[in-house]
């Protein structure tokens, strides 16, 4: 069903910031329109979109804030200070590594903090006793601690890396921090997620022509599965274009009833990176009246509701799906692609079997991945 979305008010963009940070964080889905006027040189403000269902609330919520004492604005800014965080787990593999130049292109127009983490297992905290346990523990400690100790010079060697990068690309201010855990690998993740609230998660992957069924259970699935944020799927063989190069971006849709917040969200997403967006359906069979009806819903909709976010809808038939994909984002160009997930059935159902999971798996483009729950 359609969402009617309305105006709540037009404000500075600092201030508007602000405000949609405290209306998501009561729950109410929020966008910004004609971020544009943010220059100084164009009349007006920035327009404060949400459903008309929410306005009651969202108005009361807005006169509160007007009012509000410092500690609740601090509240506020926590939460939009929260989206200029990224956090990118290595394994100082050379995806990895490309994952965290592409961390670094999202980073510098918002200006936002990289966090790269790293988790390395210790044996010995998982270790049955038997005898000879002295000699045991010594082996283990000098070996833990030459992990350890391997595993803090390569992150900083990360770190080096992308700042040596940033001055290539000239970008500025860039902050990078690291943090290094022991623990396995996706309870360390999800750990770290927890306690630093990044905005995003950038996961570099061996992508295109890996063994499918090697991916089920594997650290990227199961970080999309339970992360509460989104994740960008870098794949290994995915090409870095830097700030103001990449400009295409698929949402890949079956016309799901999130389709509307999803491409909210999106767009709120690469609004700051000029992006046009290409909302995508694959037809198996023959376009039907019902396709066409969802999608002319949808194009009317944002048609109408967003001015400053280039946006065109497709229907594409094909035989199979995951080709007719391929073939629209080596048509179209595509720079990245982005698909919403549901927790019931996560990766392993999406469109149909398997789909999301070849997808993820058989292309070269990074997928950005949102969560039908909020994530």
């Amino acid at each position: 069903m359609e969402d009617r979305i309305i105006n709540i008010g037009t404000f500075s963009y600092s201030r508007a910031q602000l405000l949609k940070a405290r209306l998501e964080a009561e729950g109410i889905d929020c966008f910004l329109a004609n971020v544009t006027r943010i220059r100084s040189d164009v009349p007006g403000g920035v327009n404060l979109l949400i459903n008309e269902k929410d306005s009651e609330k969202a108005l009361e919520l807005i006169d509160v804030f007007k009012n509000a004492a410092g500690s609740e604005k601090e509240g506020s800014l926590r939460k939009l200070k929260q989206v200029r965080k990224i956090m990118v787990p290595v394994d100082f593999s050379e995806h990895s590594k490309n994952a965290a130049l592409f961390a670094l292109g999202i980073a510098a127009p918002l200006k936002a903090e990289i966090r790269i983490v790293h988790a390395y297992y210790n044996p010995a905290t998982h270790a049955e006793p038997f005898d000879g346990t002295y000699n045991y523990e010594i082996t283990i400690d000098k070996y833990v601690k030459e992990l350890e100790t391997n595993a803090r010079k390569r992150l900083d060697e990360m770190k080096d890396f992308l700042r040596s990068e940033a001055r290539k690309y000239n970008y500025t201010g860039l902050r990078v921090s690291t943090r290094l855990v022991n623990g396995f690998e996706v309870s360390s993740i999800l750990q770290m997620s927890e306690e630093y609230k990044p905005g995003i998660i950038v996961l570099g992957t061996r992508g295109k022509n890996g063994k499918l069924k090697t991916l089920v259970g594997s650290v990227t699935t199961r970080v999309i599965d339970k992360a509460g944020v989104p994740v960008l799927v870098v794949p290994e063989g995915a090409r870095f274009k830097e700030v103001g190069q990449a400009n295409r971006v698929m949402y890949a849709t079956d016309f799901d009833d999130y389709d509307f917040r999803a491409l909210r969200r999106l767009m709120s997403f690469v609004r700051p990176f000029g992006m046009q967006v290409y909302c995508v359906h694959i037809c198996c069979q023959a376009t039907s009246p019902y396709d066409r009806a969802k999608m002319n819903e949808l194009e009317n909709h944002f048609k109408n509701e967003v001015d400053d976010v280039e946006v065109f809808f497709d229907i594409i038939e094909s035989d199979n799906v995951i080709d007719g994909f391929n073939q629209y984002i080596h048509a179209k160009d595509i720079d990245l692609v982005s698909i919403t997930v549901h927790k019931r059935n996560l990766i392993e159902k999406w469109l149909n079997p398997d789909i999301t999971k070849k997808l993820l798996f058989n292309t070269n483009k990074p997928i950005l991945i949102f969560h039908a729950s909020g994530g």
